[in-house]
């Protein structure tokens, strides 16, 4: 059994009936939306938070990394087909420095993980180190509803690290907050809401330096 597979398997275990149809849909459209966004000149992408790399298996970069508190996967695209590469991550979102170079993204995605971070300003600064000058930002996070949502849909499971609602998200996170957090080193392009209002896109370029 694969990574893919025993992360879907543990799912099934610690979701509600209903919600073993709603998560995968949830899960499918936001990464879904986020790939739409990713610019076509991005040669390199990371995919901060992405768990079991569903973002960068499809997307059309020629290098596309997924870093989560577990494992950094590395997909390198040639001529001759797909390259892929597995290191451990253990405990990364609890340091101050990401394991990447200055400048060495084109774009990177955050799709449902800043209201899991404690320190956001940090993290945002980290994206700001990486990203190359005029680099694109995607991120998405739920609105507060869903708090009121989620206790319907799991139970605990690897979207919220085996604990309830309350105790994992570290933040609600609204248009105001967030330009708060980026002023001075990214420039909103496009906020938008999606899925009946319950979850938010943000598009952010790297402003030049």
């Amino acid at each position: 059994m694969n990574r893919y597979e025993e992360y879907n398997k543990l799912d099934a275990e610690n979701l509600t009936l209903l919600g073993r149809f709603i998560y995968p849909w949830a899960i499918r459209y936001r990464n879904q939306l986020a790939l739409k966004h990713i610019p076509q000149e991005s040669n390199d992408l990371l995919d901060f938070g992405g768990g079991y790399g569903y973002l960068i298996r499809h997307a059309h970069c020629l290098k596309a990394v997924s870093i989560d508190e577990k494992a950094i996967l590395t997909i390198n695209r040639d001529h001759q087909g797909n390259v892929v590469s597995e290191e451990s991550a253990e405990g990364f979102l609890f340091v101050d420095k990401l394991p990447f170079d200055d400048e060495c993204f084109d774009c990177i995605t955050a799709v449902a993980i800043l209201e899991h971070i404690k320190d956001i300003k940090k993290i945002l600064q980290e994206f700001n180190r990486i990203l190359r000058n005029g680099g694109t930002l995607i991120i998405t996070t739920p609105t507060g509803i869903v708090n009121r949502i989620l206790p319907f849909l799991d139970k605990g499971s690897s979207q919220l690290r085996g604990k309830k609602v309350t105790e994992e998200h570290e933040h609600c996170l609204g248009i105001e907050q967030m330009q708060q957090y980026v002023q001075n080193i990214f420039r909103l392009k496009l906020y938008k809401r999606f899925q009946f209002g319950i979850n938010q896109l943000f598009i952010y370029e790297k402003k030049e330096r």
